[in-house]
């Protein structure tokens, strides 16, 4: 299936009748460039237009949010007519006119400018292969009318009309025979979608590409030959072989079995791994996020400011350590100085307590001697018996009130 040519008609940006026209180079690949704005994305949009009408909106979610801003396909549609051609249709309008569309709709103006109240998109391809309708060309051409607001598709067989496809439904013959809209989601789109069908990620969505792919390229129709006249193979070699061959046989068929539904059991692990994976991916973007904005609360010279402080702290922290470390070295020394002093002291105290006992003897003995010697020298005088009483009355209570005072003050410093 090789497409030929794309006609359009008063379609958005190109007024008139523009045609491009693609020769067969070998390659089969064509390249439309342009400066922004020169109408790349409409030619596009034409193409998936053309194809598929209203039913564009599940092809791809660029043209879902075109319909949508448009507030619905009708809207869109009617947008599509050339800006000039709309423009020289309103200058035309009378008032009546006017008041007719006000009333009636742009039906009761209809005749005005017929020729410009149109646009269209063809679609010319040849070298078709399609089994259920033998042709070669095929030309689907759509149509709509900006005064009545109608759209018509036209679709040609070698020139001429179907009745099957046309039994069936020009939409659906499109969509069943022509180009799904499933497969076209991956094939009719602009640069930026490449960067989309880049980062897929869903296994569903990777699942619908994988399927596309396949069909288009004919790869699913390569397996399901390969499959079947693997199945005739199996089949032959059951009958052809003998009973211990058989045996063999249905062992390594077996095997092949259990070895498939390992397979598929394999299979759906790594899909659950996979899944897994982006939903552990998608909440370590948003941890990530979630860091990104707690970080931004504070200044960076806030948080210079703390690391400075941070790191003042710490060498201070290693200068205590270190001066805890050469008083730890002394300490001992320290410890036994004191108990050193203490002992010092105590054995001061015991000397000097020593000493004043001594001396406390000392004077009981001399003040006793002090004592006889008063009363033999007072026997030597006359004195009578009452005088010698009361003199010796006097001596013994001065000699035990001066040796009571030092026994006092003995015991208080010692």
């Amino acid at each position: 299936m090789f497409i030929d040519s794309i006609e359009l008609y008063n379609f958005r940006a190109y007024k008139g009748v523009n045609k491009v026209s693609f020769e067969k180079n070998g390659k089969n690949v064509f390249l439309v460039a342009g400066n922004n704005g020169f109408g790349k994305t409409t030619f596009l949009t034409s193409l998936v237009w053309c194809l598929y009408g209203k039913l564009m909106i599940d092809v791809d979610e660029k043209f879902r949010r075109d319909i949508n801003d448009a507030q619905g396909y009708k809207n869109f549609a009617k947008a599509n007519l050339n800006q000039e051609s709309a423009l020289l249709i309103s200058e035309a309008l009378t008032n009546e006119d006017k008041k007719s569309i006000a009333k009636n709709g742009y039906r009761g103006a209809y005749g005005k400018y017929d020729a410009d109240s149109k646009y269209y998109v063809e679609i010319h391809i040849i070298d078709v292969f399609i089994p259920a309708v033998p042709c070669s060309e095929i030309t689907i051409r759509r149509i709509y009318d900006y005064y009545l607001e109608v759209e018509n598709i036209e679709v040609l067989i070698d020139g001429r009309v179907n009745e099957l496809a046309k039994e069936v439904g020009y939409d659906i013959f499109i969509n069943d025979f022509i180009l799904s809209k499933d497969i076209a989601k991956f094939f009719l789109f602009d640069a930026e979608k490449i960067v989309n069908l880049a980062e897929i990620k869903s296994v569903e969505e990777k699942r619908k590409l994988s399927t596309a792919y396949s069909e288009v390229l004919g790869i699913k129709k390569y397996e399901d030959i390969k499959r079947n006249l693997e199945n005739l193979r199996i089949k032959f070699r059951k009958k052809e072989g003998a009973s211990v061959s058989q045996i063999k046989l249905n062992k390594l068929t077996a095997d092949i079995e259990k070895i498939e539904r390992s397979i598929e059991e394999k299979e759906k692990e790594r899909t659950l791994a996979i899944d897994e994976i982006a939903v552990l991916q998608t909440e370590k973007d948003s941890l990530q996020e979630k860091l990104i904005r707690e970080g931004n609360a504070m200044s960076v010279e806030e948080l210079d400011r703390l690391k400075a402080g941070l790191e003042a702290i710490k060498e201070k922290d290693v200068k205590l350590k270190s001066q805890l470390r050469e008083m730890l070295d002394i300490a001992p020394f320290a410890i036994s100085g004191k108990l050193f002093c203490e002992a010092i002291a105590q054995s001061e105290l015991e000397q000097s307590s020593k000493t004043k006992r001594a001396k406390a003897a000392d004077l009981a003995d001399a003040m006793s001697q002090t004592r006889q010697s008063i009363i033999e020298g007072a026997s030597n005088i006359n004195l009578t018996s009452a005088q010698k009483e009361l003199l010796e009355s006097i001596i013994e209570s001065s000699f035990k009130t001066t040796m009571a005072q030092y026994n006092s003050e003995s015991d208080e410093t010692g």
